[in-house]
């Protein structure tokens, strides 16, 4: 009888820690609009840049490939062009397509953000070929903060204008920006708003942005996150 007790105990025992496994919430977090999103298996939660990925991931501006982000591989034309493209609400551009590169499907959600954002300017066409957009050509940093700026300067006009007129490339701090150079006034708006920052020093102890260096996913996710983040408070102050 004790026998049978005993196993009748440690049964109930594993029964119930299999049904706490079952229900116990997987590793995720919640955006506003209530969509759960996995953490990816390559973004530790410690990492400097996780609560940008995940906001990323949360906003459908990322994807993941089998549950990893990938954040040192490096971003292209093709991947900032649906990141604002969506951000921007999935526009349906209007019209004949401008752009001849082989393979582009102006239907699909890769075709209709290269003719979107092309169209709109906010990614600069390539010298010598305007009419292509080489969607794989990988994407610099100084590219991509000239993409969000002029984003944030068509679709946040009331809110860009505050700062743009105080945004002088000539207070850089950056050894590497000179005022003159091309974008300059692009990083000098992305900074005054906080999209970017002066925290990187290169082997001589001077502030620097690497401009020509190729951005990653990790470091857009965050530029990314910083403006939505800012964007989401000049909204919520000026409806309250």
């Amino acid at each position: 009888m004790r026998r049978q007790r005993l196993y009748n105990w440690i049964v109930l025992c594993l029964l119930c820690v299999c049904v706490c496994e079952w229900a116990a919430p997987k590793a995720s977090a919640a955006s506003s609009s209530g969509i759960d999103v996995s953490s990816p298996s390559d973004v530790p939660q410690d990492s400097s840049y996780y609560e940008a990925v995940m906001d990323g991931l949360q906003r459908k501006f990322f994807e993941l490939v089998n549950n990893q982000f990938n954040p040192e591989t490096k971003v292209t034309r093709s991947e900032i062009s649906l990141i604002l493209w969506r951000a921007a609400g999935c526009p349906k551009p209007t019209g004949k397509c401008p752009l001849k590169d082989k393979g582009l499907d102006p239907g699909s959600d890769e075709g209709m953000a290269a003719w979107w954002i092309m169209t709109k300017e906010i990614l600069s066409k390539i010298p010598g070929r305007p009419e292509y957009f080489e969607g794989s050509r990988e994407l610099t940093r100084d590219e991509a903060v000239r993409c969000i700026s002029q984003f944030l300067i068509i679709y946040d006009k009331e809110f860009s204008s505050k700062v743009s007129t105080v945004a002088d490339p000539k207070g850089l701090k950056f050894a590497d920006v000179a005022s003159e150079d091309r974008y300059s006034r692009d990083i000098a708006l992305c900074l005054k708003l906080g999209i970017i920052d002066e925290t990187e020093k290169n082997a001589q102890g001077r502030t620097v942005f690497r401009p020509a260096a190729v951005i990653l996913r990790r470091e857009l996710a965050v530029m990314i996150f910083r403006y939505e983040t800012l964007r989401d408070k000049t909204l919520t102050d000026k409806v309250a």
